[in-house]
């Protein structure tokens, strides 16, 4: 609204509208007190039944399948847990404010990002070579630091070729990328 005070002028105007807007305010009490009553209630319930959490499903829970229940739904919030962690605070610098907008570049750069961590996770569990300069090295941020500083200063034919130097620690022999022939090796 262009004019919003002059809007407002308009509907406190008439009767009908002011009756409306009184219905209105008095709905959004009526539902704000519901959900109070309903929170507190829901946690004094919880409380007297002893129980620390609670699960929103259409899932029948017996005694027979709730322990089989809850360890399926702790291990995807450990999965989830530990994804976003990953990507926050190991190397691939994964913030809130990527996810907003549909036609934001953020968007673009949280899908390269998961793109990245894709392949990485693949690498992991597929590639023997990268688990072997994983386990050398102790950490992924500790990982990311050396893979960056080794494509700042040596220029490699391939990934496995870049892994076995790091796995093998023959970094500090290669030659600087300055020095290499004119002829020059291209990314795909």
């Amino acid at each position: 609204m262009k004019y919003m005070t002059s809007q407002l002028i308009y509907l406190f105007r008439t009767e009908g509208s002011k009756r409306n807007i009184q219905l209105l305010l008095r709905f959004f009490a009526v539902l704000i007190a519901l959900v109070t009553t309903y929170s507190i209630l829901f946690h004094y319930i919880m409380e007297w039944e002893g129980k620390q959490f609670s699960w929103v499903t259409d899932l029948v829970i017996v005694s027979d399948n709730a322990r089989h229940l809850v360890r399926g739904g702790r291990s995807r919030w450990k999965i989830e847990n530990e994804t976003f962690n990953t990507l926050k605070n190991q190397g691939y610098h994964f913030e809130h404010n990527y996810g907003h907008g549909t036609q934001n570049l953020s968007v673009v750069f949280a899908m390269l990002m998961m793109l990245t961590f894709l392949v990485d996770q693949t690498q992991q569990l597929c590639c023997p070579l990268f688990q072997a300069v994983h386990k050398k090295l102790g950490s992924r941020r500790l990982l990311w630091d050396h893979l960056r500083s080794h494509f700042r200063h040596i220029r490699f034919v391939s990934m496995q070729h870049l892994y076995e130097v790091m796995h093998s620690g023959a970094g500090k022999e290669l030659p600087s990328p300055a020095s290499f022939s004119s002829r020059r090796v291209r990314a795909p």
